[in-house]
């Protein structure tokens, strides 16, 4: 047994080291310092899990009537060939093969314990819904996504499980100056489109720095939609950098040559494309700026954002110097909106557009103004009037000194705001925490002038009505604006509705009877239940799993009009705030109006044409 077990571990060692070698080989490619660090990270880990399988299998076989076999293949999603030398493994890390050379993989793993019944298994800290599985298994490999939202799934004993991985697309190219001449290191910023809260948003994700040849390299990519921009760089040249001669530098450039970030081109990339996204960038002179700053408390510091020509969007700098309570730095020609915001005891905010024109510029002073309240009005209509209901949340406050609960909407109601711009400075607004135990007013504070999204959040009943004079902030941004604001008027009620059923799935094949052929099966997730209100009307959006065996059952909703949706898993970019984006499930799943107090039942079929 001694000699089988080291036999064992060599033959895992020398797969370890196949892997390892296959993450260094890769072509072409610019790698940073840390990546080596990295890679022998994966390298320990490989061997670790191989170790660790290596136990767990031995104990396994030493009473084979107490194990089941769970086997499948690992397939590349886009060609489906397989993927040999792929690491599948449990999420508890106890179980761990590579793929031979077909994608093949197969583990032996423990049955439950009878007098267990359907409790948890410890072998996958999974629990296991029934005496044939399933079981969760995670697998990567360099050169594809290790997304677990995309590669995780069930698999279920006796059966040939099928594990579809996603190849990795990548995005590189070459930074030249007038075409022709690398660039002096420069650095760029890959945004990635992004759902938060129903809405796409530019997220920056992924910076790289060009080499001494001018190319940069992003990989380990998924498909989605994303936008390339080059940083502003100062030319640091020891022959051109000397006192009082003039400074150049290159001013961000959003590809594929756009001179902001709103003008540049979407790439839209899809799975294992390689997308050349080489650009150019242009040399050109520039001219310090210094801004004086007005009203602004000396122990304070400030965020700078600098849009050129008022276009929201990242790429020029300034700083501020608290010494000489000044903002200042080096802009070359043009048009640029200066914003501002301080923070710290006491926050402000302040704006100023300059323009600079072949020389330095001085001015003008920017004044800073402390931020402002907008009060909150909360009628109540509740029909029950018990407070201390199951579920409902009894918070308590504490200033530091004396912890006291809070009463009236102060115990149920959560309040902030969400810029409705990409690119705006971070400072939406919450609502004010109270000062004693007395203090019933409601007030968002620390908004800044600018445009947002009301979020209302409640432990007790729902929102049923959000304005603010004529606007309903459930369909329209609330407008900050320095000169005055119209409370925001809240109607909270608990005559909620709720629907309830249980999600089919013809196609999900059932695991194979003892003895009989086995059967190819998708490894699948669990349902996702998205309720979407139809435009126009007085729903709020909710979504909540269901349960392993297809029941699901929602929290109270508001009365109106939703479409519901049965997904595959959690989908984080499911954009139910765009009615464009939403089209495309317009002819899917079920309309139902719920009427106060109803409890709807009803079957929905699980969707996969959509993904």
């Amino acid at each position: 047994m001694l000699e089988r077990r080291q036999q064992d571990m060599r033959s895992r060692l020398r797969a370890s080291g196949t892997l390892a070698e296959t993450l260094v080989s890769r072509q072409n490619v610019v790698l940073p310092v840390r990546y080596s660090v990295s890679l022998a990270s994966i390298a320990i880990c490989l061997l670790w899990l191989a170790c660790v399988g290596a136990t767990f299998a031995e104990q396994l076989e030493s009473n084979p009537e107490t194990a089941e076999v769970v086997r499948g293949t690992v397939v590349n999603r886009l060609t489906h060939d397989p993927v040999g030398r792929a690491l599948v493994y449990s999420p508890d890390n106890r179980f761990a093969t590579l793929t031979d050379s077909e994608g093949h993989f197969e583990f032996r793993v423990q049955k439950p314990d009878p007098g267990q019944g359907n409790s948890d298994v410890l072998v996958f800290q999974r629990r296991r819904f029934n005496s044939g599985g399933p079981y969760q298994l995670r697998v990567r490999k360099p050169g594809f996504l290790d997304d677990p939202a995309s590669i995780d799934g069930l698999v279920s004993p006796g059966v040939d499980n099928t594990i579809f991985l996603d190849p990795e697309a990548i995005i590189q190219g070459r930074v030249s100056v007038s075409g022709t001449e690398p660039s002096n290191r420069i650095t760029l910023q890959l945004f990635k489109r992004e759902v938060r809260n129903g809405r796409s948003h530019w997220i920056g994700r992924l910076t790289a720095r060009t080499n001494s040849s001018g190319e940069f390299r992003f990989a380990e990519l998924g498909p989605a939609e994303y936008k390339l921009m080059t940083l502003e760089q100062l030319d640091n040249d020891p022959e051109t950098v000397a006192p009082g001669r003039p400074r150049y530098g290159f001013p961000p450039s959003s590809f594929p040559g756009a001179p902001d970030f709103q003008s540049g081109t979407t790439i839209q990339l899809a799975i294992g494309q390689t997308l050349d996204a080489s650009m150019t960038v242009a040399r050109k002179p520039y001219f310090p700026v210094r801004i004086p700053v007005a009203g602004l408390e000396p122990e304070s510091g400030m965020n700078v954002s600098v849009l050129a020509q008022g276009h929201p969007g990242p790429g020029y700098s300034l700083g501020y110097n608290s010494t000489q309570h000044r903002i200042e730095g080096l802009l070359p020609n043009g048009t640029y909106l200066i914003q501002a915001r301080a923070f710290g005891p006491h926050q402000a905010s302040g704006m100023a557009t300059i323009t600079v024109a072949g020389r330095e510029l001085e001015g003008p002073i920017l004044a800073m103004a402390t931020t402002l309240s907008i009060p909150v009005h909360v009628k109540e209509e509740f029909t029950s009037t018990d407070q201390n209901e199951p579920g409902l949340l009894t918070p308590t406050y504490s200033d530091g000194k004396h912890a006291y609960r809070t009463h009236g909407p102060r115990a149920y109601l959560q309040i902030y705001l969400e810029a409705v711009d990409d690119f705006a400075l971070a400072g939406g607004g919450g609502l004010r925490p109270p000062t004693s135990p007395e203090d019933q007013t409601l007030e968002i504070t620390n908004a800044f002038p600018g445009r947002y999204w009301v979020h209302v959040g409640s432990s007790r009943g729902y929102p049923a009505s959000v304005t603010a004079g004529d606007v309903d902030l459930r369909l329209d941004p609330l407008v900050v604006s320095a000169g005055g604001n119209s409370p925001v008027e809240i109607t909270m009620r608990d005559d909620g509705a709720r629907v309830e059923g249980t999600v089919s799935a013809a196609s999900q094949a059932a695991p194979a009877a003892a003895g009989s052929p086995t059967q190819h099966v998708q490894v699948t997730r669990l349902a996702w239940i998205y309720c979407l209100p139809v435009p126009g009307g007085t729903g709020r959006f909710q979504d909540f799993p269901a349960s392993p065996d297809g029941r699901f059952s929602s929290p109270i909703m508001a009365p109106g009009a939703y479409r519901l949706l049965a997904l595959k898993g959690p989908r984080t970019e499911l954009a139910y705030g765009d009615s464009e984006a939403m089209r495309a499930y317009g002819a899917l799943g079920r309309v139902v109006n719920l009427t106060a107090g109803q409890i709807l039942h009803l079957e929905l079929e699980l969707i996969s044409t959509v993904e």
